[in-house]
């Protein structure tokens, strides 16, 4: 293997000559036998911890009325990000998220494991191969983050809309949608964006309606 095709991709992945990182985790046992674990790009970093998405995966398919789970990291500007947990209810099932958080607290031994949020959705995001599509949850998290945040705007903005998806530049990239209010300058718009949104990583642009 040589790499892939677009330039993009082939960043980071190459630790030395010959070497190449396939993002995946694993464990040796005592036999020198190599497990399969999970993948690195899965895994959610609270705060210096390393929360495996399986810790609270695992317990929410236990839960009666799950279909489908999935744990991903949300943005937090004091911890880079925290848990948070997606279901898909099966049909006819009625799920109430605070009784699964309550749930997943009695049953995850990790404190910094335990999601801040579960989130209810009617079909899970899945790739062409029925895997779930991981990255737009991700993209779904940021995007309820910074469209609350962005709620301090106030008068400035008659409107504001968030889209996260893809980018090749940056990895993930939100979109900020604003319909401005004619009594401020679109700069000063800019700048009170800036500084709501000063203690968050993912990059963002702002683009006005």
């Amino acid at each position: 293997f040589k790499g892939y095709l677009e330039d993009e991709h082939n960043r980071g992945i190459w630790p030395k000559q010959g070497w190449f990182n396939t993002g995946d985790l694993g464990r040796c046992d005592a036999e020198g036998y190599f497990w399969l674990t999970g993948r690195s790009k899965d895994l959610i970093i609270r705060g210096g911890h390393n929360i495996d998405p399986a810790t609270i995966e695992e317990p929410l398919y236990r839960f009666d009325g799950i279909k489908v789970a999935a744990a991903v990291g949300r943005p937090d500007p004091y911890a880079g990000e925290v848990p948070v947990a997606y279901v898909q209810p099966q049909e006819g099932t009625t799920l109430d998220p605070q009784v699964i958080l309550e749930y997943l607290k009695a049953e995850i031994g990790e404190r910094a494991a335990i999601p801040k949020a579960v989130f209810i959705v009617e079909d899970m995001p899945l790739t062409p191969v029925g895997k779930i599509f991981k990255p737009a949850l991700r993209w779904n998290a940021v995007k309820r983050v910074y469209q609350a945040e962005l709620q301090a705007l106030g008068e400035m903005a008659e409107s504001v809309e968030v889209e996260v998806g893809e980018d090749k530049v940056h990895g993930v990239l939100a979109t900020i949608k604003i319909k401005a209010s004619a009594a401020f300058e679109m700069q000063k718009i800019v700048d009170k964006v800036r500084d709501i949104l000063a203690s968050y990583t993912v990059k963002y642009r702002v683009l006005f309606q």
